[in-house]
């Protein structure tokens, strides 16, 4: 018989991979870091004041539309939210979901 061989084995010496160079950062005074944060978190409070006070706008305006056309005022805020892109998107009724849908109704209004 006789012996394969694939060739002497080579000897690879490793190198350890030098790290990357960072730059430090210049230091930020604390009165300055304060003042930042200061400005930050009246920034945030204004924000969140002016978001709320769009949100109860259009909770009222929901409401509106809910006694002038007769659905829920969460129907109204749902269609602003998504800007109606689940009525062009919903399924089209079977008559199987017709009847279930009377069927619960029914059963709803008798409790």
């Amino acid at each position: 018989m006789s012996n394969i061989t694939y060739g002497p084995t080579a000897a690879v010496a490793v190198r350890p991979i030098a790290p990357a160079k960072h730059c430090i950062p210049p230091r930020i005074a604390p009165s300055v870091l304060k003042d930042m944060v200061n400005k930050s978190q009246e920034k945030t409070a204004a924000l969140e004041a002016d978001l709320t006070k769009w949100y109860d706008d259009a909770v009222t305006y929901s409401k509106t539309l809910s006694d002038k056309y007769g659905k829920k005022s969460e129907y109204y805020l749902h269609m602003m939210f998504t800007g109606g892109a689940s009525l062009q998107n919903r399924r089209k009724t079977t008559a199987f979901n017709a009847w279930s849908h009377h069927l619960a109704k029914t059963a709803n209004e008798g409790q």
